[in-house]
């Protein structure tokens, strides 16, 4: 059960600390910035990283539903705000609101 949360932790963290602006080269974006695509690979991400918990029950398509949820989430709300203060802590709730859909 310890390797289950650890191993989410880890891939938790590293899905928050980054924008993958690696794949704005794809869409001919400018490296600098993030744009939608950025945002839904964010969101997709940290919810993913919650997989290693299948092995305590919980259901993968319910991890994966979250994980949908949070990518559009956090595309959306990064989209609409350009104040990079509201926009962390817009992301930091939706992070944290979206948890329940594991308990469906």
């Amino acid at each position: 059960m310890l390797y289950c949360f650890l191993a989410s932790f880890i891939l938790t963290a590293l899905g928050l600390s980054t924008y993958h602006k690696w794949l704005n080269k794809y869409f001919n974006k400018s490296t600098d910035d993030s744009h939608y695509f950025n945002w839904l690979a964010h969101g997709l991400g940290i919810g993913l990283a919650l997989l290693p918990v299948i092995y305590l029950g919980i259901s993968w398509y319910l991890i994966v539903l979250r994980a949908v949820v949070l990518g559009l989430s956090i595309m959306v709300w990064s989209e609409l705000n350009d104040n990079a203060v509201w926009e962390e802590c817009g992301r930091g709730a939706i992070i944290i609101l979206t948890i329940p859909i594991l308990f469906i």
